[in-house]
């Protein structure tokens, strides 16, 4: 009857949990690769490193592709200026990890983030986002763990994947994987809005909303948000900490390919396994998250054939709880609750 009454209960977490906003304790960072369309080398080595980065990052970080001199112009992001200005970026590639240079080899790059990841934050943000019609609304708020003083901004970049354009490099028509579309700021500034210019004591939090229209020719199947922290200081503007936002998109979009979903056994000890039915042959991921927000499980994008899937989650390791999946992908939506018994 406990376990009964529990497994409801997370059911009905389940449902509400992408709404919380808990900033969590952790150190994460931002890869962006300045990278052109007519660039050779982006298509070749930079395109290499960018892959192994997606691959290797986990939950240290995010990678973005940034341009502001390509052919389509609708792939340059619309703060490229600013953005590009307020770091070292002498060509292209050039790959940067949260503002320095952060080198042409995967030991450079997850170097860089695997040390960042291993600080403690002066701040954390954290954050949802809904898209309804073509305007995305984004709730954030960010919480300072220690006293400090300084001016602070906040700010909310729009990515989308799976952007198709040519690519000197590459053959073909290929995907752009994490396209910087730009800032939600009406002045298109990266830096976003000012959270406070001062002394911050210890345990502060602030909150920001921010809204924008998605450009023409956009999926919003792809659309992801990243909320990010900054200092000023002089004239730049330094990196603190980012998060990517949840997306609390529900019913706004018809979840066109999913058949059916089911998680068993639940409440599961060291195994679950996420049934998936899809009508046709389509890529998705799967993200398994606490009660905070805290990415505990993920798998990459896969593809999977039409029919049933069956997808085997490893739990062993989880604190007993309630947990969120949530499964996204080609007109696949689902989130799907998941109790952990010990």
């Amino acid at each position: 009857m406990k376990k009964t009454i529990f497994t409801l209960l997370c059911s009905f977490t389940g449902l509400t949990m992408v709404q919380a906003q808990t900033p969590e304790m952790k150190s994460r960072s931002l890869v962006c690769k300045f990278t052109e369309t007519w660039c050779g080398p982006c298509g070749g080595w930079g395109w290499n490193l960018a892959n192994q980065v997606i691959a290797d990052i986990g939950d240290k970080g995010y990678y973005v592709g940034v341009m502001g001199s390509s052919t389509p112009s609708s792939m340059n992001a619309n703060c490229y200026g600013p953005f590009e200005s307020n770091f070292p970026v002498g060509g292209y590639p050039t790959f940067i990890v949260n503002d320095e240079d952060g080198g042409s080899y995967l030991s450079e790059v997850s170097g860089a983030y695997n040390t960042f990841a291993a600080t403690t934050p002066v701040a954390s943000p954290a954050a949802y986002f809904t898209i309804s019609g073509t305007t995305i609304n984004v709730t954030s708020k960010t919480k300072f763990w220690t006293g400090t003083s300084g001016e602070y901004y906040v700010s909310a970049l729009v990515v989308e994947n799976k952007v198709l354009a040519a690519q000197n490099g590459q053959s073909g028509t290929p995907e752009h994987h994490y396209l910087l579309r730009g800032s939600m700021m009406a002045n298109k500034s990266p830096w976003g809005m000012l959270l406070y210019n001062g002394a911050i004591a210890a345990n502060t939090e602030y909150s920001q909303d921010f809204s924008m229209t998605m450009g023409a020719g956009w999926n919003a199947d792809n659309i992801s948000v990243l909320v990010a922290i900054y200092k000023k200081d002089g004239t730049k503007y330094r990196f603190v900490n980012v998060i990517q936002a949840t997306n609390n998109t529900t019913g706004l979009r018809d979840n066109e390919q999913l058949a059916a979903a089911s998680v068993y056994p639940n409440p599961a000890t060291a195994e679950a396994t996420l049934s998936l039915s899809l009508k046709n042959a389509r890529k998705v991921a799967v993200t398994v998250t606490d009660l905070s927000g805290r990415v505990v499980y993920q798998q990459s994008e896969q593809a999977l054939a039409a029919g049933t899937t069956n997808i085997k989650i490893p739990v062993q390791q989880f604190a007993a709880g309630c947990y969120n999946i949530s499964v996204k992908g080609e007109g696949v939506y689902t989130n799907e609750a998941l109790v952990v018994s010990k």
